[in-house]
């Protein structure tokens, strides 16, 4: 499987580039193997931007993962002071996500590990012409298209912020996407009051319903979670396809259902502690 993902990259380069990204981001940004996801946060601890950063040759590569692209790059380096760091837009480039490992790609091609459908791939940052190097049939690239957009959703990893509202806190996807240790960033201690001293008002989860052939109404971003024993507003649908989606509902509530024009489905949510592990809810 190989996917277009329509991405924007950058790269970022300078005496301080290190430290400008280690201070801005919530994740590592100095992995030369893996494209680390990573997010630049407000002083108040919402979400600004979703990248993927890798390091090699001692310059930083970025793969632009919330959208619209011009402001998440803007947020990136909103409090940048320090001289000795420069940033360029990769023109005339591609970015894939692939399940093998390229071959014959380009020297200048930038490839690193990445997880993005609960199996390990490969983000690639390479020219045009990588369906003619590869020699890949542009029937497969749909098809595997639509493949990625299932296993994406199942293995959860949502789009920011297209499936994730903007006005969300770190706070919700922090269960999903583990902080760094050790080290500071901005917003930091916005986020940890909030996890140490109790649960954020919401919460990013998963959600499945087992007998998608017996659902007859539509289900849509914008529809109401309503806890099953209280028939009380919990949440908002986020996202669905195919019988799995995102939800962002109040935490501990397991009992839930989509509140449709005529109907009240039940889903089955993932549970708090779960990390990006595909199925692994009941």
């Amino acid at each position: 499987m190989i996917v277009d993902l329509n991405r924007t990259a950058i790269k970022i380069s300078g005496k301080n580039a290190l430290s400008y990204l280690e201070n801005r981001l919530t994740g590592i940004v100095d992995d030369e193997e893996t494209f680390q996801p990573n997010f630049a946060l407000s002083p108040t601890g919402k979400i600004e931007g979703f990248y993927r950063v890798i390091k090699k040759k001692g310059e930083f590569y970025v793969i632009i993962e919330s959208s619209p692209p011009e402001e998440a790059i803007l947020s990136l380096f909103r409090f940048k002071v320090a001289e000795n760091i420069s940033w360029t837009e990769l023109n005339d480039v591609k970015i894939y996500h692939s399940l093998f490992e390229p071959v014959s790609l380009p020297t200048t091609s930038i490839v690193g590990k990445s997880v993005r459908t609960g199996m390990w791939g490969f983000d690639i940052i390479c020219e045009n012409n990588l369906f003619d190097t590869m020699n890949y049939p542009a029937q497969k690239i749909s098809e595997s298209e639509m493949e990625f957009e299932k296993l994406r959703i199942a293995y959860g990893d949502p789009l920011f912020f297209e499936e994730v509202p903007a006005s969300a806190s770190f706070a919700e996807i922090a269960h999903m996407y583990p902080p760094k240790k050790g080290k500071c960033y901005v917003g930091q201690e916005v986020v940890e009051k909030s996890l140490s001293i109790g649960r954020p008002p919401y919460i990013l989860k998963r959600y499945k319903i087992k007998q998608t052939d017996l659902v007859s109404d539509a289900i849509d971003a914008g529809q109401t979670i309503v806890d099953l024993e209280s028939n009380l507003a919990v949440g908002k649908v986020l996202t669905y396809r195919s019988g799995h989606g995102f939800i962002r509902v109040k935490p501990g509530c397991w009992g839930v259902g989509i509140k449709t024009s005529t109907n009240i489905i039940p889903v089955i949510v993932e549970p708090e502690t779960t990390n990006h592990q595909p199925d692994e809810y009941p």
